[in-house]
């Protein structure tokens, strides 16, 4: 998606499948969700990308959608020096980041 697509058109296409497909979290997707997670950073070693949010927090949302988990895709920018994040978090709780490192951030798109 990353590299045959605009960002704005995979924001797009990740906006509407999560609103075609989303509904409210029960406490069982959250484990279910979490042990996802375990097992997308377990794997994510074997990928040939240098770490990058975006590349990660996409490759996340997609890995987690094929379990019919639809968390939000969160950007956020720091003014000085300026600086874009982005993570995947479902309410307070974050699936790829710290809060310390959130923190830093304005956010400015949830997806």
């Amino acid at each position: 998606m990353i590299n045959r697509w605009t960002i704005e058109r995979t924001v797009r296409s990740v906006e509407r499948r999560k609103r075609a497909r989303s509904s409210t979290w029960a406490e069982q997707d959250f484990q279910t969700a979490h042990d996802l997670v375990a097992i997308f950073d377990a794997l994510r070693p074997t990928f040939p990308v240098n770490y990058k949010c975006l590349f990660d927090s996409l490759a996340l949302i997609e890995f987690l959608a094929r379990y019919r988990l639809f968390p939000t895709w969160a950007y956020g920018v720091e003014i000085e020096p300026f600086n874009a994040h982005c993570w995947v978090q479902e309410g307070d709780i974050l699936f790829n980041d710290i809060a310390e490192e959130v923190r830093r951030y304005t956010p400015i798109m949830a997806v």
